[in-house]
Parts: structure tokens; C-alpha cells; sequence
């Protein structure tokens, strides 16, 4: 279980500064594993997502409610969605 999960969201947040600090375009997704690589995460804060495909979207950030921040695509093919609103959306496989 992540312990806090305002981890992820800081992790974005500096990921989408940084770039545009450096005069480049955000990207429309990245990965968990993107963002431990880069030093963002430290990997203990993705160890809770072990077996999970999660993407996040930093340019939903501040974006309408219903944009989607994240995604997690789970073993059993079901996916699970984070909205810029904090609601959650879950879809079967």
C-alpha cells in the first residue's frame, strides 16, 4: 500500500516544472517507472504499484474535473482512473 500518495502527485507536479524550466514541452504522459528512473520517486514510493502499468498525465494537471491524471491498468486487465476532481473511475477488463 502507498503510505502517501501525495507522493505521486508531488513527483508529477516537479516532473511538469522542471520541463518547462528548461523551455521543454511537458509530455502528455509518463510512466511510474519513468519517473523513478528519472529520480523523481524513490523506488520504495512505486514498490506499491509492483504489477501495475501506471501512467500518469501531468498536463491534466489544473485541467477540467474530469480530465484523468492517472491510470493504472491492473493484472486482471481492469483499469482504474484517477480524475483531476479526485474521483475515481473504474472499468472492468
Amino acid at each position: 500500500m502507498l503510505k502517501d500518495p501525495s507522493v505521486l502527485m508531488k513527483a508529477l507536479t516537479q516532473f511538469a516544472k522542471e520541463k518547462i524550466a528548461r523551455g521543454q514541452t511537458v509530455p502528455a504522459s509518463i510512466s511510474l517507472n519513468e519517473l523513478v528512473g528519472a529520480g523523481y520517486l524513490k523506488p520504495e514510493d512505486a514498490a506499491a504499484f509492483k504489477g501495475v502499468d501506471l501512467t500518469l498525465y501531468p498536463t491534466a494537471l489544473g485541467a477540467l474535473p474530469q480530465a484523468v491524471v492517472a491510470r493504472a491498468r491492473l493484472a486482471d486487465g481492469s483499469q482504474v482512473s484517477l480524475l483531476a476532481d479526485g474521483s475515481v473511475q473504474t472499468m472492468a477488463k
